[in-house]
């Protein structure tokens, strides 16, 4: 079957290092804490903190668990406060959460914990997927696991799951829905070339775009092992391993991928180069960093990034370890088409961690994994926030999901994304005035004038 939405060509990168390095000065700022109360906990402490998901503008949820009479519930959490514990679904038994969620810009969300004891989803407190269900889109097939769901801004669901003809059997191959869609699976024809019809065949990393229009996945093909993992974007291949970067040396490993509405994309992983060298960051057509750069005074970029991150004002993100210690930092394209690059936050930073606007913790660790959920989700405009270790300066030490401005981007108030900033975009302004959203251009919670003036300021 192909499921394609939007065509692509294939990449032929050139190594283009972004032009101006910045180091930001300011504090994180912590939302919610491993060893705190928050809005919602009935008082109990939080236990647990997943990896933070946010909306276009900047608005933070997250999984987590609090600690209740010696046992943990896990709940979700969003813009502030616990919208939804495992124990809100009783009679129906709950357990724990996936580190992989997500939220929509209307306060939609969507996790995994377990049924009953079978893998499922969940989406505004009512089942949508669950483990031995007949498989959406696939007649005589079963769900034998759901996984790392996610949203749109519009609030369609997203998740992997594994696809057994045996009702309760293991997972024979892999698909990814959006909504009861099947986008990709085994046996799909990509490029000419057709995915593997058995095994895990369609990655967890996998991404789309907020509108929808666009998907990106890592995925294997019916091929050698030496060439057979590739990077697919709206079912045409854009990297496959063992084929040339464009830069000297050639793909090897595609760890996450990334899109967003206007057709970019971007992903990380390791090349065949040597090892001091190999890990990258590629942005459409170009290795952007890559392993070895230095992207600031003390900071060479060490080992593979660990995280990527990418918006619809077309910033790209990064977390990676350095010679000075792990940065997150954020490429901006500018009107000549550089990329200026700047360091939001690294570890020995500073950290508010009750908001009373005096610093009282810095950054020990920052602790993103590809491995267990996509690490860096990067909005539209506002801020940033990711799930880091601090040490407060008691010597305490706590996880905690902290949150630093983001810079801002080249066409902010081009809020369609289309032919530059118009009648169009007024209009998505005035329907979403006196409440949040992308019109919220100021990032102070509303759109109101003040938005209106930064938008006809920018008017094309």
């Amino acid at each position: 079957m192909s499921h394609a939405i939007r065509t692509m060509t294939m990449v032929a990168t050139t190594c283009l290092l972004a032009t101006t390095h910045t180091l930001l000065a300011g504090s994180a700022t912590s939302v919610v804490a491993v060893g705190a109360p928050t809005p919602g906990s009935d008082g109990n402490l939080v236990s647990l903190l997943n990896d933070p998901y946010l909306t276009r503008d900047g608005r933070v949820g997250c999984t987590g668990a609090i600690n209740v009479a010696g046992a943990n519930v896990s709940f979700v959490w969003f813009d502030g406060a616990i919208v939804w514990l495992n124990t809100d679904a009783l009679p129906t038994m709950l357990s724990g959460a996936e580190a992989t969620m997500g939220v929509s810009d209307s306060g939609s969300w969507i996790y995994s914990p377990s049924e009953g004891g079978l893998d499922s989803v969940w989406k505004d407190g009512a089942s949508l997927a669950i483990e031995t269900q007949p498989a959406p889109g696939l007649p005589g097939q079963f769900l034998s696991f759901c996984s790392r769901p996610q949203m749109n801004a519009d609030g369609t669901p997203t998740f992997v799951a594994g696809i057994t003809a045996v009702q309760g059997g293991g997972a024979q191959f892999r698909a990814l829905y959006s909504g009861t869609t099947v986008v990709l699976a085994g046996g799909d024809t990509v490029s000419g070339e057709t995915i593997s019809g058995t095994g895990p065949v369609v990655g967890f990393p996998y991404d789309f775009s907020s509108d929808g229009s666009n998907y990106i996945a890592k995925a294997i093909l019916s091929a050698p092992n030496a060439s057979n993992d590739v990077v697919v974007m709206n079912d045409e291949i854009l990297a496959r391993e063992s084929e040339s970067t464009g830069a000297g040396d050639h793909w090897q490993t595609f760890n996450d991928v990334k899109t967003n509405n206007v057709g970019d994309y971007a992903f990380i992983g390791d090349t065949d180069a040597l090892t001091k060298f190999d890990g990258f960051l590629a942005f459409n057509d170009q290795l952007v960093v890559r392993e070895g750069d230095t992207i600031a005074d003390g900071y060479t970029l060490i080992g593979n990034p660990s995280a990527v991150g990418l918006n619809d004002a077309r910033q790209v993100g990064a977390i990676w370890n350095s010679t000075g210690g792990e940065v997150l930092f954020v490429l901006t394209p500018t009107r000549t088409g550089a990329l200026t690059l700047a360091i939001l936050a690294k570890v020995g930073d500073p950290v508010d961690l009750d908001g009373d606007g005096l610093d009282d913790a810095t950054i020990t660790d920052f602790n993103a994994s590809t491995g267990t959920a996509p690490a860096l989700d990067l909005p539209r405009q506002c801020r940033v926030c990711v799930n880091v270790d601090v040490q407060t300066a008691a010597g305490a030490s706590a996880v905690a999901i902290v949150c630093v401005a983001l810079p801002p981007a080249m066409e902010l108030a081009n809020l369609d994304g289309l032919n530059g900033v118009n009648a169009a975009d007024l209009a998505i302004l005035l329907g979403s005035w006196g409440g949040p959203g992308i019109a919220d251009l100021n990032c102070d919670g509303t759109v109101d004038a003040a938005d209106l003036a930064i938008l006809l300021g920018s008017w094309s």
